[in-house]
């Protein structure tokens, strides 16, 4: 039943539905985000994310200023919906990611990269399926066995972490199937690969609060083995504590982040701020979504930021505009890294003994006022 259906899915159903009935016709303007959100009850997060898929599969034209439109027919992907032929698979790449429709800043993310790759995949002349594997790892393993069965000439994959080994993609690389990892390594196994460079970015963070005087630094952050991002973040951390000779204070190190706990983060590193014999002057979250948690919950325990604490963030994510203290956060170029894994992706599809590649994109610190010498 639809019913059953994710929300977001719900609203690209009700959208094709109006078209393929010749309710909605081509060029007619479609209901806004804000209505779609008002009559299926969501976010929207959940409304924009339906409508941002039906752009890309060619069912609606956004114009700016003045909103979502049917496209014409001709203007549709191939294969999008009913009617319409399905390309070769040899012009046809799948890119799968990991569902983030619950997570505002990896949702973001998400689309940056998809939309960098969709753009130099169809300059290649490639036709995309996008597809998300609802943080499942079955769904995930199920995905990319689609992926290689013939119908596609390779894909992309966003996994949903790093410590699980899949002993299908070993088995690609053996057939030498073309396909990139984005942004994390799956644990030891070599494939295709393009990520930031997340040891860098963080050292670069680390080494900035340590040259404003900050020795005490807390880290904060999820399992530290959740993803080879995380933990080359935390490599990073490490190193610009040791090349200034401050002595890694395993206490300072916070690797339980969710969001029901951080309210329990947030009360130790209160403790630690105000502690005379801690002193803790910095704290350097993985990524803003966790800094900006960390941000409102310090904040309402009495912790000024920056006078009492500084903090950094990783990943300079849009949802910074919405912050009341502007974060000092390690920027990402998201769309680049989807631009560079597509271009790979093409070079392996065209020649399959090309030798495995890593691309590493470099990482700049935006400083801005949550951060400050200290005191």
């Amino acid at each position: 039943m639809e019913s059953e259906s994710p929300k977001y899915l719900q609203i690209k159903q009700y959208i094709v539905r109006k078209i393929n009935q010749g309710e909605f016709k081509p060029h007619d303007q479609i209901p806004t985000e804000f209505m779609l959100s008002e009559k299926f009850s969501v976010s929207r997060i959940t409304s924009n994310r339906a409508i941002r898929e039906l752009e890309m599969e060619g069912y609606i034209y956004r114009t700016r200023g003045k909103g979502s439109f049917v496209a014409s027919p001709g203007d549709r992907q191939s294969g999008a919906g009913d009617g319409y032929s399905v390309p070769d698979e040899s012009r046809r790449v799948a890119v799968i990611f990991a569902d983030v429709q619950h997570h505002q800043y990896g949702y973001t993310t998400c689309m940056e990269i998809l939309l960098g790759a969709q753009r130099v995949l169809a300059q290649h002349g490639y036709d995309v399926s996008i597809f998300f594997s609802d943080e499942s790892q079955e769904q995930e393993q199920s995905l990319i066995a689609a992926a290689s069965s013939g119908q596609f000439a390779g894909f992309l994959l966003l996994p949903m972490s790093s410590n699980h080994e899949h002993e299908e993609l070993k088995q690609l690389n053996d057939r030498r199937f073309p396909f990139v990892i984005i942004d994390r390594a799956i644990g030891t196994l070599r494939t295709n690969l393009v990520t930031s460079d997340n040891f860098d970015g963080a050292y670069q963070a680390v080494s900035y609060l340590i040259e404003q005087g900050h020795r005490n630094i807390a880290f904060v952050s999820l399992k530290i083995d959740y993803a080879s991002s995380v933990h080359e973040r935390y490599r990073g951390y490490c190193e610009a504590l040791s090349d200034y000779r401050i002595p890694l204070r395993r206490e300072l190190v916070m690797e339980d982040y969710s969001p029901a706990n951080m309210a329990a983060i947030a009360e130790r590193l209160t403790e630690h701020i105000q502690s005379p014999a801690d002193n803790v002057t910095a704290v350097f979250a993985i990524n803003d979504e966790i800094a900006i948690d960390a941000m409102k919950a310090l904040v309402q325990r009495g912790v000024a930021i920056p006078d009492d604490v500084s903090l950094i963030g990783f990943d300079d994510s849009p949802m910074l505009e919405h912050v009341s203290i502007p974060l000092s956060s390690v920027k990402q170029f998201r769309k680049r890294l989807g631009e560079q894994a597509g271009e790979m992706l093409v070079r392996h599809i065209e020649d399959r003994e090309l030798p495995l590649e890593h691309v590493m994109l470099n990482t700049k610190l935006v400083v801005r006022k949550s951060t400050g010498k200290a005191k």
